[in-house]
């Protein structure tokens, strides 16, 4: 018989097989700590619910970003990139003028600041005083509609640092069918401006800190009883776990946030510290659980862990401190309540300068459009346009990964500043055709074993850039795949042989598959070509649902993949891009944020940096996308725990 444990967050009784991954009390979206607890009574689908939902989306809108940034418990890089795939931050000054304006955090000369997102401001509909600020990222997306109280007739403001940026914002409205007409220098158009002002940024405790301090001093709890207590089991702690699961709150308050610290040196001294404190305990009466959790004892969350309880059971007062592994920097500004005060970032580029990049495309430049713009986007951000200060170099293998030594070669020649490539095959290509020319990869599935790298922490050579956890990934997808037809016995797993990653990935899909008790049949194909007969022979050997393995040929080609299988009634899971062209499932990273990110490593290596000293980067956030629309064509229903945990459904 399977051994099996009851999971103290969703109440669910699952295999132990179910409990591979451990939990940390601390979570590792505040950081590295040296002595953070860990406890394995949470189930793996609730620590990838958590871990969506709760502890990767922190750096957003919350002052627990703020806290982080401060304190240096998390790298400034990371939570400047927070800041630039979504708005952390709003100012909120008296002045209507700029009450509302975006902002994010960039690192600029060692030194933290908050810098204007692109903008566009719009008069209020209403006819009062101040502007809706919608940002350059939402007005490129199409399907969000511009907000209902903008008035379009009435005047329109631009919010840049640079005079392309101010050029672009004006592209873009013209796309909504909105005409920019300059009035006034520094009038209609927001003026690119090199002088420093102070700013008071008002950072907000919302729900999603709320939601993660209770999951952290929930933890916490349960790791002082051990993970097999059935203790924080009992019925009188689910008001904390639905607020922890699905943000519901409870008729009396669950969590108090306040500047109270939890340790003192005497009656009028705070005593710092360079980690979060973490405690439980009861109140006087002995029917009330209480956890505090303390950033660096200095911004502390009171919870209501169980209220009115009856047991006999009494928690010590003790506590436990989580000590930062990177060395906290001290202060770059004041906190008091909530506010923050700190300068305005400027641009600053080498005048006259113009840097090449060579860009070494896998496939073809009309598939890669969208990755390209986003990479373009990124440079942008840094003060990088094509044309003035940037030159880039196309070379495009169109699927054929026997051109890509040739390629890389040939922009060696050119004598690039750097090559920035994506995939294993690009990057293996250009890692041997040059040890010279710094080289930065978009995204690479497991860059060590692959041997693109000699460590995630410390690159060494000319490469450095994005690596994510390719074969976790793809044995991941075969377990979705599973749950979503729990009656298939044989499955494929859709492969290019010219893909060295690929080997990788097949092995921890296999011992997956052993486990889960299905039969895995590797299917090879190297070019679009191969598409028709492959999925004849699938449907010969009766495969009954299909993993497609991220490669950029398959990538490149999802919609004829995704059709086909649709055609041949097969399941299929894989990259967010063959759901979208009506594959069953998705679980995967968001490429291109991955290629706006990599403008990150060029502007440091451009501005002179080694690739050697940059540590790879591996992304913090996977997707689950589920197309109900395929489902029901496949006469599919997919399970509603599975439902539940995906970020977004496609309806039919």
């Amino acid at each position: 018989m399977e051994m099996t444990r009851v999971c103290i967050c969703c109440l669910s009784q699952k295999p132990l097989t179910g409990f591979a991954s451990v939990d940390h009390v601390m979570p590792r979206a505040f950081g590295r700590f040296t002595n953070s607890p860990t406890l394995n009574c949470v189930c793996d689908d609730c620590n990838g619910y958590f871990g969506r939902t709760i502890e990767l989306s922190m750096g957003r809108d919350s002052l627990e970003a703020l806290m982080r940034l401060l304190y240096r418990t998390k790298p400034a890089r990371e939570v400047k990139e927070l800041g630039r795939q979504r708005v952390s931050t709003t100012l909120d000054f008296d002045d209507p003028d700029w009450k509302g304006c975006h902002i994010q955090w960039v690192e600029e000369d060692g030194q933290v600041v908050a810098d204007f997102v692109p903008q566009v401001g719009f008069r209020r509909r209403d006819g009062s005083e101040g502007w809706v600020f919608v940002t350059e990222r939402d007005l490129e997306d199409p399907t969000k509609p511009l907000p209902a109280e903008a008035d379009l007739s009435k005047g329109i403001r631009l919010v840049s640092r640079s005079r392309e940026m101010d050029e672009h914002l004006v592209a873009v409205l013209a796309r909504w069918e909105i005409r920019f007409v300059k009035t006034q220098e520094g009038g209609g158009v927001a003026a690119s401006d090199d002088s420093y002002a102070p700013l008071n940024i008002q950072g907000r405790v919302d729900d999603t800190s709320l939601r993660c301090m209770s999951k952290i001093a929930f933890n916490y709890l349960a790791w002082r009883q051990g993970a097999g207590v059935d203790f924080v089991r009992l019925p009188t702690f689910n008001a904390i776990r639905a607020f922890i699961r699905h943000g519901t709150r409870a008729a009396h308050p669950l969590v108090e946030a306040s500047l109270k610290p939890i340790l003192t040196d005497d009656k009028t001294s705070t005593r710092q510290t360079n980690g979060h404190l973490v405690t439980a305990s009861w109140t006087a009466d002995n029917k009330h659980i209480v956890g505090q959790v303390s950033l660096f004892n200095s911004l502390t969350y009171a919870i209501s862990l169980a209220k009115d309880f009856e047991g006999t059971w009494r928690p010590l007062r003790a506590g436990h401190l989580m000590t930062s592994m990177i060395t906290r920097r001290g202060f770059i500004g004041t906190v008091a309540g909530s506010l923050l005060a700190t300068p305005l970032a400027t641009q600053a580029q080498q005048p006259g300068k113009v840097h090449r990049i060579g860009y070494l495309g896998v496939t073809t430049a009309s598939a890669h459009a969208r990755y390209v713009e986003a990479l373009r986007l990124g440079l942008r951000d840094l003060g990088y346009v094509e044309g003035k200060n940037l030159a880039i170099e196309y070379r495009w293998a169109e699927d054929r990964y026997d051109r890509l030594p040739d390629l890389a070669a040939e922009l060696v020649r050119m004598k690039v500043d750097l090559i920035f490539t994506h995939a294993t095959p690009g990057t293996l290509a250009a890692k041997h055709a040059t040890t010279t020319i710094p080289i930065v990869m978009a995204i690479s599935g497991d860059a060590v074993a692959t041997g693109l790298v000699a460590s995630i922490a410390r690159p060494g050579g000319n490469i450095t850039g994005s690596n994510f956890f390719f074969p976790e990934l793809n044995a991941k997808r075969l377990e979705l795949l599973t749950e979503a037809r729990p009656a298939a016995r044989r499955m494929a797993a859709l492969v290019n042989p010219d893909n060295p990653a690929h080997t990788l990935a097949l092995k921890a899909m296999e011992s997956v598959a052993k486990v889960l008790k299905v039969e895995l049949e590797v299917v090879e194909v190297r070019g679009p070509q191969d598409f028709s007969d492959i999925f004849s022979a699938m449907v010969k050997t009766r495969v009954e649902a299909i993993s497609v393995l991220d490669d950029p040929m398959l990538i490149a080609n999802a919609r004829q993949i995704a059709d086909l299988a649709v055609k041949t009634r097969l399941p299929t899971i894989g990259f967010r891009e063959i759901v979208d062209a009506g594959g069953l499932i998705a679980y995967s990273v968001d490429f291109p944020a991955a290629w706006r990110r990599a403008a990150v490593f060029v502007d440091k290596i451009l501005k002179g940096a080694k690739p050697a000293d940059l540590p790879v980067e591996q992304p913090t956030k996977f997707e689950v996308v589920i197309n109900l629309r395929t489902a029901k064509a496949l006469g599919l229903t997919i399970p509603l725990s599975l439902l539940q945990r995906a970020d977004q459904v496609i309806d039919p």
